[in-house]
């Protein structure tokens, strides 16, 4: 349509509003009013889940949100979840979104000690060697037939004779771990037998 500014026909004491046609005061031979009608309309939007451009086309209808159902699905299990959170929120069941998560940290500690007490060393066998004990000791009286001598004299003295074998490279190191195994065994059962310790056992026999 032609600017009514630079139309002949429009007199020039028209007046024109903001934002509304030029009305011209009636008159022989001129136009009384003059209108205009601009129209819009949406060609392009974006998907409200992933932001990509979706063209509108001339269809009428409501225009479309998201570019594929999936995304469609997903605001949507979003939108609802977001509302029950905060119908649980102010309902005391469920925490603020920017609440930080509190935590109860349980420590333990276990402390094992293993305390090595070195026996008074007895002359005889392969001990040959002062270990710092008495010296000069008849050595253990042999068992009775068929029962194992469980006195401290002949236990010590066995152990004696495994830890210069041991030195001396006399035993086979394969059996190295099960020697070890039962000594391990041996300690934790002088424990169980003695909670404060053997020091406290030795302080009690002082």
């Amino acid at each position: 349509m032609d600017d009514p500014e630079n139309r002949q026909d429009v007199p020039p004491d028209a007046v024109y509003d903001q934002g509304e046609p030029p009305v011209i005061p009636p008159g022989p031979g001129t136009v009384s009013r003059i209108s205009e009608r601009t129209t819009e309309r949406v060609v392009e939007r974006t998907c409200a889940w992933c932001g990509t451009p979706i063209a509108i086309g001339r269809r009428g209808g409501r225009p479309r949100r998201y570019c594929t159902r999936s995304h469609r699905q997903r605001d949507y299990e979003l939108r609802t979840a977001l509302a029950r959170r905060e119908r649980d929120r102010q309902a005391g069941t469920a925490r603020a979104a920017d609440e930080p998560v509190r935590e109860v940290v349980e420590r333990t500690r276990v402390r094992t000690v293993v305390r090595t007490v070195r026996a008074p060393a007895e002359e005889g066998g392969a001990d040959t060697g002062d270990r710092g004990g008495q010296r000069g000791q008849a050595p253990p009286e042999p068992p009775p037939q068929g029962r194992v001598d469980l006195r401290a004299r002949a236990v010590t003295g066995y152990l004696r004779q495994i830890e210069d074998a041991i030195a001396a490279r006399r035993m086979d190191p394969r059996d190295h771990r099960k020697i070890y195994d039962a000594l391990v065994g041996v300690m934790a059962a002088l424990g169980r037998a003695h909670p404060g310790g053997l020091d406290a056992l030795q302080t009690r026999r002082r």
